[in-house]
């Protein structure tokens, strides 16, 4: 029996990884809450490294989500210009699919903070609810706080 539209959750995270790889898993236990929440999620993500392709994952038990890796090649030893390029695809793309998905919600979780394009078209033109994390602004509030006066201050 098909999901209803009402309980889809798109959840826009440019760098997900999984248990078993490196780098940050907020947005994969934020797609493993939103299963066990009884949410059918549909997870946007870069390639990356990876080939690009579409894959259910399995959490335990009845629990899964989906996990469709977009064509956008990203990788540190990339210039700035080739970052940025890299970004605006991934908006680009992450946004068309969403409009294609008609989700009820958008999670859009940085970084980079170009995911929170797709979630506010998606609440223009769809009027979906739309969730967006800002993470990883240490550095950036570290510098900001330097040039307020008396050099850098710890942000924590």
């Amino acid at each position: 029996m098909p999901q209803s539209q009402n309980n889809v959750v798109v959840l826009v995270a440019q760098h997900f990884r999984f248990p078993h790889e490196t780098g940050g898993l907020r947005p994969f236990r934020i797609a493993n809450a939103l299963t066990e929440c009884g949410f059918t999620v549909h997870v946007l993500a870069g390639t990356g490294k990876y080939a690009a392709r579409k894959s259910t994952v399995r959490c335990g038990g009845s629990l899964s989500f989906t996990v469709e890796r977009l064509w956008t090649p990203y990788s540190q030893e990339m210039g700035e210009v080739r970052r940025i390029f890299s970004f605006l695809w991934f908006a680009l793309a992450s946004t068309l699919r969403v409009i294609k998905l008609r989700p009820s919600m958008v999670y859009a979780s940085s970084t980079p903070l170009l995911v929170g394009i797709p979630a506010a078209v998606s609440k223009t033109l769809l009027k979906s609810r739309m969730i967006f994390e800002v993470r990883d602004l240490k550095s950036t509030f570290r510098l900001q706080l330097s040039h307020t006066g008396g050099g850098e201050k710890k942000a924590c």
